[in-house]
């Protein structure tokens, strides 16, 4: 190898260097806040001095589609379970593998006329703390903390069709505040347990459902509250940098 090859061997090596370098950067706040936001659809915030609190739904993306599974009630029946379980029987008999899946991970039938009006029950106490804490505090605003949606669905209990059989009503929502300094704070609540008939839930435009699930959103924020292991994990991610 000459002088000038070798000169550009260097060369190469310096800019592939730098590039690796750029690439390694951590993200700056703009882009972290960017990034944060870009997980929810916003359906509204408060703010008060330096403290942000909102809420909304928490977006997943399969196949490069956006789904908002908490945003309407779902309902999953024993037919969504025999049709994962025919395909997957076929994939088997085809040469694949057989993996079980819980019936709660069933996407289910969306139904658009029943929309979740259940989060504003956990973002209020959650709000009144935070801004009533941090929001007579100066300086640059802090990330805001999101109350999201992630599931709400209702799901059969035993594998029996039919209207007499009961279904779970079961909601998750979590609590997410990105750290001044580093990291994330991240809070799930899922809530379950009350199962009732589809007919009793669908009662006056699913009068049960909604609250239920208000019960629901209100025990998560109070049992977050009361978890003096998370509240101070909430506290770090309001220290400045």
């Amino acid at each position: 190898m000459n002088k000038k090859e070798i000169l550009l061997t260097v060369l190469s090596v310096s800019v592939l260097s730098a590039c690796a370098s750029r690439n390694h950067e951590p993200p700056t706040r703009a882009e972290r806040l960017s990034s944060i936001k870009a997980q929810y659809e916003t359906v509204a915030e408060e703010r008060k001095g330096a403290a942000t609190v909102a809420y909304g739904w928490t977006r997943f993306t399969a196949s490069g589609k956006t789904e908002m599974p908490a945003k309407h009630l779902r309902i999953i029946h024993p037919s969504h379970s025999t049709q994962v379980v025919a395909l997957k029987t076929l994939g088997l008999l085809l040469g694949g593998s057989y993996q079980g899946s819980d019936k709660k991970d069933l996407k289910g039938d969306s139904l658009p006329n029943v929309p979740n009006r259940s989060l504003s029950a956990a973002y209020r106490p959650v709000r009144d703390y935070v801004l009533g804490k941090y929001g007579g505090e100066d300086g640059a605003a802090y990330f805001p903390l999101y109350v999201g949606g992630r599931h709400w669905f209702l799901v059969y209990e035993k594998f029996a069709d039919g209207r007499g059989g009961k279904y779970e009503l079961v909601s998750e929502i979590e609590f997410v505040k990105p750290n001044e300094i580093y990291g994330t704070f991240n809070y799930v609540c899922k809530q379950g347990g009350v199962a009732k008939t589809l007919n009793e839930w669908e009662a006056d435009n699913y009068r049960l459902a909604h609250e239920t699930a208000a019960r629901y959103a209100k025990q998560c924020a109070d049992a977050l509250l009361a978890d003096t292991v998370k509240m101070r994990q909430l506290h770090h991610s309001f220290e400045r940098e």
